[in-house]
């Protein structure tokens, strides 16, 4: 296999490496041979653009890095480490990058031939619910940290996709499934549902990650895990006739369980961490539990209609969501729901500062397009 070849490998997802500094030069000829004409445009003026913008949101972040800094919120050991090109240093310091090729995205924002799913916040409406009253009270400054992070990076994004005119819609997956906080005996009801539906959305649209004219569905997907119940029966059905695994049946402690198992041959295949496949094998993906879908479960279930397995989809989420996220991507290859070269993942630390992820986020990106831009002007 060439290095110009598709890997079955979660890690290597583009093709061209553009930490291998030999490509970048035939990586800027494959770009401009395969841009799709837009308004007339070649794809190094629109490298231009996206750099400017990048560059200009990245200035803006810095000195609000810089006053965390002077207030000794943040210290700068902690910045030189998120902000290293070695990827065990900023996964130590809280921003695991090593599932991403970012160069895949570059490529389908300078393209703009590829359609572009970005999931930056997966809220659980049960933090918003006040413990006294059981009722669900929608304040923006009391949201947890890690939804805030994902605002301020589906904001980043957006800017970054309209200046590229690349297809991309903003993906969020609202957990109104699951109301298990302590103490509480409420469950949601349909009305408190949709309520908080339109509180993410009025969110989304104060910080111009949705818009006016743009619909739902199409240009954005707002989705309830609720709703997902519904499929669910049809990914176990799907599961069941992939050949790529088992559905099995357990039962530990009195609770009725079900799991999938994948195949060895895709399990090597698929770059997992060591200890994440010796899980896999033993305990497989649970599914359900008393007949209850669980959270990877459902989100692979939001695949079954209306996305194509051609779009890129860029994942970032708190690091807590690591082990769900790898549970979805294997059930994802083995319905063959999505191609493993187009589905990235970046982990943040739920504690670090907003403005410091969107910082090395945005660092990270202007690194690879200007090396893009830097080769394109030759």
């Amino acid at each position: 296999m060439t290095k110009h070849d598709f890997y079955f490998d979660k890690s290597f997802h583009a093709k061209f490496d553009l930490r291998d500094e030999s490509y970048l030069e035939e990586f800027a000829h494959w770009l401009t041979q395969n841009r799709v004409p837009s308004e007339q445009e070649d794809v190094t003026n629109i490298a231009e653009e996206l750099l400017f913008v990048v560059k200009t949101l990245l200035q803006e972040y810095e000195h609000k890095v810089h006053d965390l800094i002077r207030a000794k919120e943040l210290t700068q050991a902690k910045l030189a480490l998120l902000m290293s090109d070695n990827l065990n240093e900023r996964k130590h310091a809280g921003f695991d990058d090593y599932y991403t090729q970012f160069n895949e995205l570059v490529a389908a924002m300078l393209l703009g031939n590829t359609s572009i799913e970005v999931q930056t916040i997966g809220p659980y409406a049960c933090m918003h619910r006040n413990l006294t009253t059981g009722q669900l009270e929608f304040d923006r400054s009391r949201m947890p940290n890690d939804e805030k992070i994902g605002l301020m990076l589906a904001s980043v994004f957006k800017k970054m996709a309209r200046v590229s005119r690349s297809t991309m819609r903003t993906v969020s997956l609202l957990d109104d499934f699951n109301n298990s906080q302590e103490n509480n005996t409420h469950e949601f009801t349909e009305s408190e549902r949709y309520q908080y539906v339109g509180f993410v959305a009025q969110i989304f649209m104060e910080m111009e990650i949705i818009t006016v004219d743009e619909r739902p569905g199409i240009d954005y997907l707002i989705l309830l895990e609720s709703e997902q119940e519904d499929k669910y029966p049809e990914l176990i059905k799907s599961l069941a006739m992939s050949l790529r695994g088992e559905v099995k049946e357990t039962e530990t402690l009195g609770k009725k369980s079900l799991s999938f198992f994948p195949d060895q041959n895709m399990l090597d295949l698929l770059r997992l961490s060591k200890g994440r496949k010796q899980e896999l094998r033993k305990f497989g993906v649970l599914l359900a539990v008393n007949g209850r879908p669980t959270c990877q479960a459902l989100e692979a279930a939001t695949f079954l209609e209306g996305r194509s397995k051609e779009t890129l989809h860029f994942i970032m989420l708190s690091e807590q969501f690591s082990a769900q996220q790898d549970k979805v991507f294997v059930l994802l290859q083995a319905l063959g729901l999505s191609e493993v070269t187009k589905y990235h993942n970046v982990y943040f630390d739920p504690k670090l500062h907003p403005e410091v992820t969107a910082y090395v986020l945005l660092n990270t990106l202007h690194k690879e397009i200007r090396k893009v831009y830097g080769k394109l002007q030759m």
